[in-house]
């Protein structure tokens, strides 16, 4: 039933984005993280890119677009994320600024199978929400607070969504025009039904982000360091992020 619907989205989306009365009306939304942990060696990324056509002041948006994963560790058979390159087409609902609501339609073309457990080709339809809110705070010390949070339903898990939650409090110093560093505090949590899209994790850290920005475009290095957690050894971790045209942090 749900494949059905988000295959129903997707011709829609694919029908409807070419007819955008001008190639001006069309928004992009890049987004890229590359991870490295205390549980593994070398990296995991994962990038997309969509094409988007709002409608009703930016709270309707079908789109197309391109996803990629990959696992570039040294972890034998073990793997921390799928690699793939998957076409996308969706439908995003943003009645508010902060909240976004979607359904999804991939297809994976996976370059590497990991030793045949896993099909060379998969449909991947999803669909879940996000929402993010940041705030000035009225305390000198801690003037503002970050909260995001994710849950999305994968099409190939009926056990449970994968569903990430953050809370940063932090102090953003101003290092030039463009630069910023903030040193934070932060509470994570992370529920996986796959060790391929997530490891579980309830921790509390404490870090710093070093972030660049013009315009739309922006990059920010985040190094941080568990005080305690239940799932993961302890140590500094780092993750990179880049971003252009507002890209949300969301893996939809």
């Amino acid at each position: 039933m749900i494949s059905g619907i988000l295959i129903t989205v997707t011709i829609a989306a694919m029908a409807w984005l070419p007819k955008a009365a001008a190639l001006s009306e069309l928004h992009y939304d890049l987004y890229s993280e590359t991870t490295t942990t205390t549980y593994f060696s070398g990296v995991v990324n994962q990038n997309r890119l969509r094409v988007l056509y709002p409608a009703f002041g930016f709270k309707v948006l079908p789109y197309l677009g391109v996803n990629t994963s990959g696992d570039y560790t040294n972890s034998g058979s073990v793997r921390y994320a799928d690699n793939y390159v998957s076409p996308t087409a969706g439908l995003l609902l943003k009645p508010w600024s902060f909240l976004g609501l979607f359904a999804e339609y991939r297809r994976l073309y996976r370059t590497d199978t990991n030793s045949g457990r896993l099909p060379k080709e998969e449909d991947d339809p999803r669909y879940g929400a996000y929402a993010y809110f940041s705030k000035p705070l009225p305390v000198p010390s801690i003037p503002h607070v970050e909260v995001y949070g994710e849950s999305v339903a994968l099409g190939r898990y009926s056990s449970q969504p994968v569903s990430t939650a953050w809370l940063k409090l932090g102090k953003e110093l101003s290092l030039s025009p463009l630069w910023s560093a903030t040193p934070y505090l932060e509470a994570f949590l992370r529920e996986s039904p796959d060790l391929l899209i997530g490891v579980d994790e309830r921790s509390l850290r404490f870090g710093g982000k070093l972030k660049w920005q013009h315009g739309g475009w922006a990059a920010q290095l985040l190094a941080y360091r568990r005080f305690q957690s239940s799932s993961v050894p302890n140590g500094w971790e780092a993750l990179l992020v880049l971003s252009a045209d507002g890209g949300a942090q969301e893996w939809n």
